[in-house]
């Protein structure tokens, strides 16, 4: 067999450990021989993400459903994005719940493939604007180029599909998908595939049908076996039509679903078309026995991912604690706010007590500084007033004295008997000469 090439990749980060744990907790038969690629080309490989089987429920023998698909688009299995196999999946088991028949021209209906600018040469879908079914499908996945791996091509892993249908180099001239006007018979589908609300982690093992009858008896996707190496459509004239059916046990079966026939998504179908006849029919059945055993086992691995969840009430009690510890954290935070706000107030008030008493203290000694003084300046005071009292009674006793003086001076004067007493004479020529 070829070695096949893996396209551009990042160095893997795959490791012992995470192959063991691909085969014991995503229910991997040891049969499927997984391992890390050691170069670019590994013989009798094919290359795959993990994000596939850990996010996205692939497991082994790969669906022929999606083999069979990716063999019409000409991509190989590793330009597979992990949302590409997420959306697919997710439309392919809606779409048997409720009884439809679900290839690739209904899926091109509902989705667009794009080129994964991030990781080039690989594909992504997208849903087209306004025909969005499944919700929650993630649009990224952590690193998931650098999670690659190779698995041995055997049956245990393909089952009886010819591989060598699918290209073994990656594509780069992949043909995007044309426009997918709206009508009627899509409009209905869409409608359908909708009811629900279905959401990407809803879907388990519950959510498949129990035997092929129960919904309806469709086989997988019909694809034309490739002449030369080149894939075209068969003719629909020679028994190539399929139709949408719905059992009449089946829960929609109300519902008017559009008869398709294959490579004209959802116009009707050629009332001349011939039905398959029991053989075709009995062929069908067991095709989608192998493929829904296959589903289940993936099914039972994401339900181990979805017990890990909590439940409903297990979410509410985890809130309802949120809530009762969010509202102590703010009674605790309300406290601390208050107790910081007594702490300032203490502190403000021991501040102001500090100054007032500093104020005091110096308004104290000011006073008595200015007592001092006063006191200073009274003494100066009362000494010059003494000394002015002193010299003024001086003064006044010398003033005293003189009066008495001149009184008794006076009185000398006038008494009688002065005359009667002899004074010299005084000549002119004594007093001239003095």
């Amino acid at each position: 067999m070829a070695s096949e090439k893996f396209g551009p990749h990042l160095p893997t980060i795959i490791e012992e450990k995470h192959i063991k744990n691909l085969y014991e907790l995503w229910g991997i038969d040891y049969a499927v021989e997984i391992e890390a690629p050691e170069d670019g080309k590994t013989p009798g490989c094919c290359g795959a993400y993990t994000s596939h089987f850990q996010d996205g429920d692939l497991s082994f023998p790969l669906p022929r459903f999606l083999i069979e698909a990716l063999a019409e688009l000409g991509m190989a299995f590793a330009q597979m994005a992990p949302n590409f196999w997420c959306y697919f999946l997710a439309s392919w088991i809606r779409a048997r719940e409720e009884g439809f028949k679900f290839g690739l021209e209904e899926f091109k209906q509902l989705f667009s493939i794009k080129r994964n600018s991030g990781f080039p040469g690989t594909m992504i879908l997208s849903p087209r604007p306004g025909r969005s079914i499944i919700d929650g499908i993630p649009n990224r996945d952590d690193r998931w180029r650098e999670k690659f791996f190779v698995f041995k091509i055997n049956p245990a892993s393909l089952g009886d599909f010819d591989f060598e249908w699918i290209p073994r180099e990656w594509c780069d001239v992949i043909e995007l998908f044309g426009p997918a006007p709206m009508n009627p018979e899509l409009r209905g589908l869409i409608a359908t595939l909708r009811r629900g609300s279905p959401r990407w982690l809803s879907f388990t093992k519950e959510a498949l049908p129990d035997r092929p009858g129960e919904s309806s008896e469709v086989g997988p996707v019909s694809i034309a076996v490739p002449v030369g190496g080149a894939r075209r459509a068969p003719d629909s004239s020679v028994g190539s039509a399929e139709i949408n059916s719905v059992s009449s046990n089946s829960p929609s079966s109300g519902l008017p679903p559009p008869l398709r026939a294959f490579g004209e998504g959802t116009s009707q179908v050629d009332p001349s078309a011939c039905l398959p006849d029991a053989q075709e029919t009995s062929s069908w059945r067991f095709s989608y026995d192998n493929e829904r055993d296959a589903y289940v086992r993936m099914a039972v691995a994401n339900a181990k991912c979805l017990a890990d969840f909590p439940s409903k009430e297990e979410v509410g009690g985890h809130l309802l604690t949120i809530q009762q510890l969010r509202g102590e954290l703010e009674d605790f935070r309300k406290v601390a706010i208050q107790n910081d706000l007594d702490l300032m107030k203490e502190k403000h008030r021991r501040k102001i007590e500090g100054r007032e008493a500093t104020a005091l203290k110096e308004r104290s000694l000011a006073r008595r500084s200015l007592a001092r003084e006063y006191d200073a300046v009274l003494a100066v005071v009362k000494e010059k007033l003494q000394k002015k009292k002193e010299e003024t009674t001086a003064e006044i006793r010398l003033d005293q004295e003189i009066s008495l003086g001149l009184d008794y001076g006076v009185a000398s004067v006038s008494d009688p008997s002065l005359s009667r007493l002899e004074l010299p004479e005084i000549s002119g020529d004594l007093v001239d000469q003095e």
